[in-house]
């Protein structure tokens, strides 16, 4: 009898173990993902040159859509003026929770500069949290939602019409700067 509940204690014991493992991996698959989104979305500033970001989200959301044609027309913008561009600076990213349902999990981080005034961050990093909303496709985790205020007080939560008003709105800027 003794032997038996060793038995059953020890396969508990082990099936708790290796799911603990498995949630970790998970969690760390997730941070992988948001940090290379925002240092792509970061290095496409620095650079100057946009970097593709559409693999690390779900592109049937229109607000993905938007993101990343948004991105786009803001390194445009940027090589048109020329006299603007980033700098690199330290990024940290805190993590605040990390809550996974199956294939679904929502994360809550902060994105934060380093501190030292004169350094300048693209807007799109916001003050405050994000909370990111990622779906696992195909054994992948990419990001479903991104949800923020940006620095200029703009939330995050974008439709597919913006975009298109984007397109008309750059073309415009596009027709009356080669004039």
């Amino acid at each position: 009898m003794k032997r038996k509940l060793l038995l059953i204690l020890i396969l508990i014991i082990s099936f708790g173990i290796f799911g603990c493992e498995k949630e970790n991996i998970e969690e760390r698959n997730i941070k992988q993902v948001i940090k290379q989104y925002f240092d792509l979305k970061y290095s496409s500033y620095v650079e100057g040159e946009y970097k593709d970001i559409s693999h690390l989200l779900d592109m049937t959301v229109e607000g993905n859509q938007y993101e990343v044609e948004f991105l786009k027309y803001e390194i445009d913008a940027m090589n048109y003026q020329k006299d603007y561009s980033f700098e690199k600076y330290p990024l940290n990213i805190y993590f605040n929770k990390i809550d996974i349902n199956g294939n679904k999990a929502e994360v809550y981080i902060n994105v934060e500069d380093d501190g030292v005034k004169g350094h300048i961050y693209p807007v799109f990093l916001g003050w405050g949290q994000h909370e990111i909303i990622m779906i696992k496709k195909e054994g992948k985790w990419i990001i479903q939602n991104d949800l923020y205020t940006d620095l200029l007080g703009h939330k995050s939560n974008k439709k597919l019409k913006d975009v298109e008003d984007l397109r008309r709105d750059y073309k415009k800027r596009l027709d009356k700067f080669n004039e």
